[in-house]
């Protein structure tokens, strides 16, 4: 009985771990999109902001593959 206990825990936390990397993810894509994209639509941007763009897309494609690889295994 103690090891189906011990499977229900650790699957109910790689799903919250998994939840919080996806919700990290959301995050960092609406942050970095609203910060990136502003100023294009200003048509004041730079280098500075197609990086922020670049990175945010990055980010938020390694945050859900991480979420999506905890939840795998």
């Amino acid at each position: 009985m103690g090891s189906r206990y011990e499977k229900d825990k650790t699957k109910v936390r790689k799903e919250k771990l998994a939840g919080c990397f996806y919700n990290l993810s959301q995050l960092i894509f609406t942050g970095t999109g609203v910060g990136g994209v502003l100023p294009f639509l200003h048509g004041t941007a730079s280098s500075g902001d197609i990086s922020v763009l670049v990175f945010g897309a990055v980010a938020t494609a390694g945050s859900a593959y991480f979420a999506n690889r905890i939840l795998k295994y």
